[in-house]
């Protein structure tokens, strides 16, 4: 598959593993999302999420697609770094929450999580901060932030 080939090389230096995210482009299709650059169509930014029937973000959500949940749990918003700084990830973002809000009648909320440096991104878009998270990766401490329908 194309896509995956370039979204790998655009995941070179996360932690996000490829095999996590072919299983989420397959599977949760509709909340996967990638802006392409005009002149070359290649892929340059993407946003995805799975969907979970819990209530709250869980270490599972991270792992599983539940179709039919209604908490959206977003797992990357990655841009290419020469396409960084320049209001993609932004853009792309909200075009992203105004689709699925538009097109996905069963989610309720749309939550993430992402160090506490990183907030203003997701601030900028609507979401709110809920405090420090109970799903961990690694050592640094984690946040949840929220975007709830409305």
């Amino acid at each position: 598959m194309d896509e995956i080939h370039v979204l790998k090389n655009i995941l070179q230096k996360l932690t996000c593993c490829s095999q996590n995210l072919e299983y989420r482009l397959k599977s949760a299709t509709p909340f996967f999302r990638v802006a392409r650059d005009k002149m070359t169509g290649l892929v340059v930014a993407y946003v995805c999420g799975t969907c979970s029937t819990a209530e709250k973000l869980q270490h599972e959500s991270m792992f599983e697609h539940e179709p039919h949940g209604g908490l959206l749990c977003l797992h990357s918003v990655t841009t290419e770094a020469s396409w960084r700084r320049k209001g993609l990830a932004t853009a792309l973002l909200r075009n992203y929450v105004d689709h699925i809000l538009s097109t996905q009648p069963q989610i309720k909320k749309i939550a993430l999580l992402t160090k506490f440096k990183s907030g203003g991104l997701y601030r900028e878009c609507g979401f709110a901060m809920e405090g420090p998270s109970e799903v961990q990766h690694g050592q640094e401490q984690w946040y949840e932030m929220s975007l709830s329908r409305k």
